[in-house]
């Protein structure tokens, strides 16, 4: 579609924001990459010319202005003093458990700190308990955190989005129940994390293992306690993002929702997806990565279903561009958006181009279009990603799109009847169907992952060239930017040649 002027600066805004954070201080490359919108828009109306610089500029500039003075910050400088400190402040995160293992962010006088504890030998067990909003005392040593050297994920700038500069490894921890917290949205949030954790419960009690924790993955994104064995197999058949609140995921579950709602009008089913979505998000905490995966996925399904009445280009920019004033370092650093803003331009672009004609507010939805859209989403959104599936991930599934239609559609129904688990009374007849599903995908996802070269393996695909870290990161964004290059030069190609087609 044609944006206009003011959809054409905000896209500007956040290619500067995304190459301002990417290249941070180095102004005369940024001023290079200034010159593709002046070249690109040099022969249209002056307009879009004066937009997209005013945009470029303003996302660049607000992306400087936006990073933190580290020498302010108390917590920062903390880091300094090698001893024990002491310090105190409430639980700002629902506790995350894995392997032993209990980790949450703590909130410090308006700083964040990282904190991370093993439980498995501790005396004070009571720390698998903390819950969000808790004033806690802790004792430790401060750190920075740091980059492992043997891995393409910057964990020190993943941290950083989200304004942690600090951790605290194992800690003592001192839970002061004396302190009473008044503030509104933290009680909000208690009562809704007590709600989960009676779901949790329910489910945990009610269902064997591992299907209740292959439950509690696919209802609330915690895959601490799945085992490894299964989690591989999900990776080896690109099924891991059944287990991770993505946009994807969301986006795929979306579909099906969209079957059940068949019956409604388009903008009222989109309305009622909404509002599963926001039920969904406040029930697993809404963090800021699954309330992006929600925004993304509500911009998926108006890809996919709202005709020509709603553009989802302009709506994918404009939730960008809110996300990217909220947090302008979520662009660049944050791998989880990444690949739910592609899955979704995949969605866009590359997922038509396997239909004669778009869907729209005339075409029928039902099981069968359901599932032929499943494959033709998870064939796009897995080209769109790819780039990012080599790099971050080191693995490539090729059998991703046979197992998603197989799988998700099951998974999906275990999901909802894993919600009426909890039902009084007749929570039973939920439990008994929703056993039976979540063992047939995992028995499923465990059959094909022993299928011989199902998974290309690429953790190795860059070093060959060089062993060198730095010419290695240099490589696989060369990598990327040809193939993203090459690949909107096709999808284009395709499209022109799909609009002057007799057939279409």
């Amino acid at each position: 579609m044609k944006l206009t002027p003011f959809y054409t600066g905000l896209l500007s805004f956040l290619i500067g924001t995304f190459i301002a954070d990417f290249i941070r201080e180095q102004y005369i490359i940024l001023f290079i990459f200034l010159a593709f919108p002046i070249f690109y828009f040099i022969k249209k109306p002056a307009k879009y010319l004066i937009s997209s610089i005013i945009g470029f500029l303003c996302g660049s500039i607000f992306l400087f202005l936006s990073i933190p003075n580290l020498g302010n910050l108390q917590l920062v400088q903390a880091t300094n003093n090698t001893n024990t400190q002491e310090i105190s402040g409430y639980i700002q995160t629902f506790p995350k458990i894995k392997n032993d293992k209990i980790s949450f962010e703590v909130n410090v006088k308006n700083e964040t700190l990282l904190v991370s504890k093993f439980f498995k030998y501790s005396k004070n067990q009571e720390i698998k308990n903390l819950q969000y909003g808790d004033f806690i005392i802790l004792s430790g040593k401060i750190e920075e955190p740091s980059n492992s050297e043997n891995s393409n994920f910057d964990y020190k700038r993943f941290l950083a989005k989200d304004s942690i500069f600090t951790i605290m490894n194992n800690p003592q921890i001192k839970i002061d129940k004396n302190t009473e917290e008044t503030n509104t949205l933290i009680k909000f949030w208690r009562e809704v994390f007590s709600y989960r954790r009676a779901f949790e419960y329910n489910i945990q009690q009610k269902l064997p293992y591992p299907e209740n924790e292959y439950a509690l993955g696919i209802t609330l994104g915690d895959e601490s306690g799945i085992p490894k064995h299964i989690i591989q197999d999900f990776n080896d058949t690109g099924l891991r993002h059944l287990l991770a609140l993505s946009g994807m995921n969301i986006t795929i579950i979306i579909l099906f929702l969209s079957s059940l709602f068949f019956f409604l009008p388009t903008p009222i089913r989109i309305i009622a997806i909404t509002c599963s979505i926001l039920i969904f998000v406040v029930l697993t905490g809404a963090s800021s990565s699954v309330v992006r995966a929600g925004v993304m996925g509500v911009v998926g399904i108006i890809a996919l279903h709202s005709g020509r009445k709603l553009e989802p280009l302009p709506i994918l920019i404009l939730a960008l561009s809110g996300i990217t004033l909220w947090n302008p370092f979520l662009l660049y650093s944050d791998i989880s958006l990444q690949f739910s803003v592609l899955a979704v331009l995949g969605l866009l672009y590359i997922e038509p181009l396997f239909h004669k004609k778009k869907l729209n507010n005339s075409t029928k939805i039902n099981f069968i279009t359901t599932l032929k859209t499943v494959l033709t989403a998870t064939i796009s959104a897995q080209i769109a990603v790819l780039p990012l599936m080599i790099i971050f991930f080191e693995q490539v599934s090729l059998i991703s799109p046979l197992t998603n239609v197989l799988i998700v559609p099951i998974s999906t129904l275990a999901m909802i009847l894993s919600f009426g688990i909890i039902i009084p009374f007749f929570g039973w007849i939920f439990m008994i169907f929703a056993y039976g599903l979540l063992h047939i995908t995992i028995e499923i996802a465990e059959l094909f992952a022993k299928i011989p070269y199902a998974t290309v393996n690429t953790e190795n695909l860059f070093s060959f060239i060089s062993k060198n870290p730095e010419y290695i990161y240099s490589i696989q964004n060369i990598f990327i930017i040809t193939y993203y290059t090459v690949l909107i030069v096709i999808v284009i190609f395709l499209h022109k040649q799909k609009h002057t087609s007799p057939q279409s």
